[in-house]
């Protein structure tokens, strides 16, 4: 007679079985991953609803042993399990409640899987639709309008390359889609227009009181790894009247766009060299906007009969746009500011419109420095004291407090100092800054 199974053993057994046949196996071709979802086949069912090009193929249940993540649902809402996949950030403290989050939050979590698998592609957040030739993308995190924008561009006859997310190849720089369609937050904007709310909702796909997906059709969203080449950067600014395209400085748009990266497997310098490139090689501008199907027109006005980059004379006047106020550098900790300072080794310096971005080697951030940044970093190439600093700025601006000053530089050098963009050089200086 054989062994007898323990009846632990049985009822796992059982269990899994019973799970098999609640659960669906989904497999992202594209990239060979697998997920495996039980008792909640409207989350496989919106997954293939808004991915393109993904090569999406359902296996056979068995196949969820050996998924790369297994997502259940549960009596509070789901629980995700995975080796090899992180769970998406948001799970860790509020976990999803329906399907449509779980949708929402896969959509999202790929981004940092596509990555993964391309270590070398940069990343935006913003929107891209190729019109005419090339792509006119517009970096932006949110509440600018860009996915309202896009699906008005699709409905118009362009292809949306993203309204989200923007791959940038490394080699070519050309823009790569994640086949994934737009995203809409609810209510939608006043104001659209009969032929766009009849567009949308004609496409309107998986939907909760927040979101709705619009499912574009072949032509109007480009399919994973479709690539195109980037031909122009604008800047989103809602306002209320009317439609108006203006040149914007190149130092801005770069600033801008170093932002929106969020890829950070590529060496800082590396990435800063890539996009100013990129933003010196293509038109930047700035549209201001009321309505969408406004801003619609124009950008297909200009961008759709001729090159984007021969539309308007972009950037010849610099327009010198001031960038915004920004918080006073607080330093995490206290640092000895007594001697001189120098420029650490291996950190790279980059002019774009007479403005300072530098980067350090390693997984430092990429810096823009304002004016009196620049000035000191200008000044910092060689040994210089936290004394000749507040010397060197006080004959700059005669009116301005000494004491003023000083407490700047102090915040100033603190800051290069916590970024180790600076290094001690030399021997220490007696003098003391004005208190």
């Amino acid at each position: 007679m054989g062994e007898r199974v323990p009846e632990r053993t049985r009822r796992a057994a059982r269990r899994r079985a019973i799970d098999s046949e609640r659960t669906t196996v989904l497999a992202l071709g594209a990239f060979g991953w697998t997920l495996a979802f039980t008792d909640c086949p409207e989350v496989v069912e919106g997954l293939e609803a808004i991915l393109t090009g993904w090569r999406l193929q359902r296996l056979p249940s068995a196949a969820s042993q050996r998924a790369d993540a297994q997502v259940r649902r549960t009596r509070t809402g789901f629980a995700w399990r995975s080796r090899r996949m992180p769970k998406p950030a948001l799970w860790n403290e509020h976990p999803p409640v329906s399907a449509m989050q779980v949708v929402c939050d896969v959509h999202d979590v790929l981004f940092d899987w596509f990555l993964k698998a391309s270590p070398r592609h940069l990343c935006l957040h913003g929107a891209a639709v190729r019109i005419g030739g090339g792509l006119v993308c517009f970096p932006s995190v949110q509440k600018t309008g860009k996915s309202t924008l896009c699906v008005a561009l699709a409905a118009r006859g362009h292809t949306v390359y993203g309204d989200d997310v923007l791959a940038i190849e490394p080699e070519e720089s050309r823009g790569v889609a994640l086949g994934i369609v737009p995203r809409l937050r609810k209510p939608l904007p006043k104001g659209l227009g009969a032929r766009l709310i009849r567009f949308v909702t004609e496409r309107a796909g998986p939907t909760d009181r927040r979101w709705v997906y619009a499912e574009l059709r072949d032509g109007e969203i480009a399919p994973l790894g479709a690539t195109a080449p980037i031909e122009a950067f604008v800047l989103l600014q809602r306002g209320t009247r009317g439609a108006k395209l203006e040149p914007v400085a190149k130092s801005e748009m770069l600033r801008e766009i170093l932002l929106q990266n969020f890829a950070r497997r590529v060496p800082p310098v590396e990435t800063l060299d890539r996009l100013m490139q990129l933003t010196e090689r293509v038109p930047c501008y700035r549209l201001r906007y009321g309505a969408v199907m406004g801003a619609a027109r124009l950008i297909e006005q200009r961008f759709g009969r001729e090159p984007a980059r021969s539309a308007l004379k972009p950037n010849l006047s610099d327009s010198r746009r001031k960038p915004k106020p920004r918080a006073p550098i607080a330093p995490a900790r206290r640092h000895d500011l007594g001697g001189r300072f120098r420029r650490a080794p291996g950190v790279e310096t980059r002019e774009v419109g007479g403005e300072i971005f530098v980067a350090a080697p390693g997984p430092k951030t990429i810096h823009h420095l304002d004016r009196m940044a620049s000035a000191a970093w200008r000044a910092l190439a060689q040994p210089r004291s936290a004394e000749e600093l507040v010397t060197l700025f006080a004959a700059a601006f005669p009116d301005a407090p000494k004491r003023k000053i000083a407490g700047d530089v102090k915040k100033l050098l603190a800051f290069l100092k916590e970024s180790e963009l600076i290094v001690g050089a030399g021997i220490r200086r007696r003098g003391k800054l004005p208190a």
